[in-house]
């Protein structure tokens, strides 16, 4: 684990962009990327969760797992963390440099292009509750400095 520096966390509300600019990011600069929701929806391929979240003890084990096999210094998080839990288990358990670049998106073309996505679970009301959570998080941050 020592081998590992740094993070750069991409946070933004859902339908952002931040899966997009993730991977222009890792393949700009060359460093790996990790996708936690889509290791959610590898291990849990016909799991609908509506507004909650994956199991959390048992994202933190994918994410800890998917971050051992790649021995990079720089790694990019796409939507992780989603919370100051999150962010302290990370910072706790990796003992880290983290770096967070939120993509600014307003509300309402967040919105839109959440429901352009078509996912199956993919409602207004998962789309509030994740609103609710990156503002939270954001406001954490902020108060933080």
């Amino acid at each position: 684990m020592s081998s590992i520096k740094n993070f750069i966390c991409i946070s933004g509300m859902s339908g952002s962009g931040k899966t997009t600019e993730a991977i222009k990011i890792s393949e700009m600069l060359g460093y790996r990327l990790i996708r936690p929701g889509e290791l959610a929806r590898s291990e849990w391929p016909n799991r609908k969760w509506g507004t909650r979240l994956a199991p959390e003890v048992r994202m933190r084990f994918l994410i800890k797992e998917a971050i051992k096999k790649c021995g990079e210094d720089t790694i990019i998080l796409d939507g992780f963390p989603r919370n100051i839990g999150q962010l302290r288990w990370l910072h706790d358990t990796f003992y880290c440099k983290i770096e967070f670049t939120d993509i600014k998106t307003g509300l309402f073309e967040s919105l839109k292009r959440f429901l352009q996505r078509r996912r199956e679970n993919d409602t207004i009301r998962k789309f509030l509750s994740d609103a609710i959570r990156y503002y939270s998080l954001k406001f954490y941050l902020w108060i933080s400095k």
